[in-house]
């Protein structure tokens, strides 16, 4: 059983009934996985993650130090969510979370397709845009006004029903 395989196993109990996981990559937060070079100690500071793209949204998973299996759902992310473009590096960085996270480049072409899933092709590369007028409040995570110690995903427009604890 491959590691996909045996990750979508592993996370298929922590999702919605009938969600179906069309791709599932791992990732870490936390301080560069570079570091691990310098000494082994960094490895300490490193929070993995398991990330399942559903049929329904993207569902990021905090998971064990060391069998990465999935122990509970840290936040649940609109399907329509892009999570690259990613540079092609060992190691690339998004903020699809809110926060710093690392996605080994054997996972890039998960990546890829979840993104294509929601663009309807291939991802294309960044282009330079005009500079437009800046919304009121850009899309993003936000303290969510409500309830403390918990942050919520404003649109752009409006708040949603997607939340963050921690």
């Amino acid at each position: 059983m491959g590691i996909r395989e045996r990750l979508a196993g592993s996370a298929a109990p922590l999702l919605e009934p009938n969600e179906q996981v069309r791709h599932v990559f791992l990732a870490q937060e936390g301080a560069s996985p570079y570091l691990v070079f310098l000494s082994v100690w960094s490895t300490f500071f490193f929070k993995y993650r398991v990330v399942c793209v559903t049929d329904r949204a993207i569902v990021v998973m905090a998971c064990t130090r060391t069998r990465r299996t999935p122990t509970e759902v840290l936040m649940r992310l609109p399907r329509q969510t892009l999570i690259g473009p990613l540079e092609s590096k060992l190691w690339a960085k998004t903020m699809v979370t809110g926060r710093v996270m690392y996605i080994h480049r054997g996972f890039h072409k998960d990546v890829a397709a979840a993104d294509a899933e929601v663009t309807g092709g291939p991802m294309p590369l960044p282009q330079p845009q005009p500079q437009a007028a800046p919304t009121a409040t850009p899309a993003g995570w936000y303290p969510d006004p409500q309830v403390p110690n918990q942050q919520r995903w404003h649109d752009g427009t409006q708040w949603t029903e997607h939340v963050h604890t921690g």
